[in-house]
């Protein structure tokens, strides 16, 4: 396969690209691309046609139409909310060592998902807080969230 770039792991799931440019792309790329979302870059080489599938992974790949993301596959963290004070929004904390779990299982980068809250937030690691979800309060009100309140929290890709 001389001359395609795809990625190294192939266990990593392809999925549309939130990012990506508009592109105009051939019948066959747009019939492929409809038959590979949310399928491991492995299940989709296996089937029938693997050079011309890879070819087109690969063009998909290039034009960033896809993108290739670890699957996920960490439950959610119960936390109890903690505020933190000061300016800003969109940051959650947690404790460094969840934080390190999560990032040690996922090997990408990751936002954090509050889940039935359907807010996602960029996430960092704060010393001493375990089982506690810092929000700044800016995010406390939005979220419609106080001072111990339990909330499940997942990363997400």
């Amino acid at each position: 396969m001389q001359g395609l770039s795809l990625p190294s792991d192939w266990g990593y799931v392809l999925r549309l690209n939130p990012k990506g440019a508009e592109v105009e792309l051939s019948p066959e790329t747009l019939q492929v691309l409809a038959q590979v979302e949310g399928k491991p870059i492995a299940q989709v080489l296996v089937a029938p046609g693997v050079l011309r599938l890879a070819r087109v992974l690969h063009t998909l790949l290039q034009v960033k139409a896809l993108e290739a993301v670890p699957r996920v596959e960490v439950p959610p963290a119960l936390l109890i909310v903690l505020p933190i004070y000061g300016p800003g929004s969109g940051v959650a904390y947690v404790d460094e060592a969840l934080y390190a779990e999560w990032a040690r299982a996922i090997r990408h980068g990751f936002r954090l998902r509050l889940l039935g809250r359907e807010a996602t937030m960029e996430v960092r690691p704060r010393p001493n807080i375990p089982g506690r979800l810092g929000l700044l309060e800016e995010d406390l009100r939005r979220l419609r969230l106080r001072r111990g309140d339990k909330v499940e929290a997942v990363p997400e890709v």
